[in-house]
């Protein structure tokens, strides 16, 4: 499960038997300050009209973990259906959790403090933060990961035009090695913690993508 706030609060999930679920969620600065179209428009620069019931600037059907459809607006802030959806995922990982609780734990959080209530909801015990080994991004493998980050841009869109069946312009199309530079990401997240590569081993493998894959 993944909860992020950026222009919006979302929650997403998946569950081992393929069923994935969004929800989107005005968050506490975007309902009482000025988004980024707001801005954007005060400078003069000109920005599609968007219904003023819909203030979020995340393209949820390119960018997001659980894309929407082509055609499918952003869903209005639902607590019944996320209290529903999470639920069902806690009952998936183990943590059988009714839907009641999840929604009393929610409340009216609307920002990321909504995390803390849920862990607590969940049943689960706050640790420590745990301290990366290394940066995401070190000198030694930046480039790797600067064309890993802008293959998973591609890979994203890739799949999401297959998906809705429809042709991906040319230039947005993945480069050859995408997979292998997104591979890269997650292998350097794993690494940060103990669990993957020695900074040593990350920056080897870095060197051979870009030997195997040099930038165009």
């Amino acid at each position: 499960m993944e909860i992020k706030e950026s222009y919006c609060l979302q929650y997403g999930g998946a569950t081992p038997d393929g069923s994935t679920w969004l929800a989107h969620f005005a968050n506490t600065a975007e309902r009482t300050g000025p988004t980024f179209r707001d801005l954007a428009a005060a400078r003069g620069l000109v920005v599609p009209p968007r219904p003023a019931t819909q203030r979020c600037a995340f393209d949820h059907h390119e960018e997001c973990t659980v894309p929407l459809p082509n055609g499918t607006e952003v869903p209005d802030d639902d607590p019944a259906g996320l209290a529903g959806s999470l639920s069902g995922w806690a009952a998936a990982a183990g943590l059988p959790t009714p839907a009641h609780r999840i929604t009393e734990a929610i409340g009216t959080h609307t920002d990321d403090q909504a995390v803390w209530w849920l862990l607590d909801a969940l049943g689960l015990d706050l640790v420590e933060t745990v301290d990366p080994l290394f940066a995401f991004r070190e000198p030694d493998w930046s480039d790797a990961w600067r064309i890993g980050d802008h293959a998973s841009t591609r890979v994203l869109r890739a799949w999401n035009a297959q998906r809705q069946a429809r042709k991906l312009p040319s230039y947005d199309q993945p480069l050859p090695g995408a997979d292998e530079f997104v591979r890269f990401l997650d292998l350097v997240a794993s690494s940060m913690f103990g669990g993957g590569l020695t900074k040593e081993e990350l920056r080897i493998e870095a060197a051979r993508l870009l030997e195997t894959y040099p930038e165009p």
